[in-house]
């Protein structure tokens, strides 16, 4: 698996580090590393920066810039933290399931799979929302178990 800043620490947890997202010092505390890990992640995937704002919930221009510059701020909201959660995890999930090179597409191929009916992965998560992040984790993890 390729090695993402600062994201090793998210992708290693255990259950017993779960925190609560709508605790201000979590989310405060959970930011920075969240945001370095979205962004080595969207890098990865290639995906614009219209596609990669609706994955986190339609954040507005100027919070997504802050993200892409650095530019402190205080902290994300409890939604797009949860969104990183889960693209982290799929992130992980691909690089389990495929090599390297299918992990770092499979988002935007078109994939016959009943749930994406043709279209990409990447296209079902940005119309079906939160949901449809937490069924693509589901669906690799799935896969990643042999089923």
């Amino acid at each position: 698996m390729k090695k993402i800043s600062k994201t090793s620490n998210i992708l290693d947890h255990t259950m017993e580090s779960i925190v609560a997202l709508s605790v201000r010092q979590s989310k405060a505390r959970l930011t920075p590393c969240a945001e370095d890990g979205f962004a080595a992640i969207i890098k990865v995937w290639n995906i614009s920066d219209e596609d990669a704002r609706n994955l986190l919930g339609g954040i507005s221009s100027d919070l997504y810039a802050a993200m892409k510059d650095a530019t402190p701020h205080e902290e994300l909201p409890e939604e797009a933290l949860m969104r990183i959660s889960y693209l982290i995890g799929i992130f992980k999930a691909l690089h389990t399931v495929f090599g390297n090179s299918l992990a770092d597409v499979w988002m935007t191929r078109p994939n016959t799979n009943e749930m994406f009916a043709g279209t990409t992965p990447l296209a079902y998560c940005l119309e079906n929302g939160i949901v449809s992040l937490k069924n693509v984790l589901r669906l690799l993890e799935a896969l990643s178990q042999g089923y």
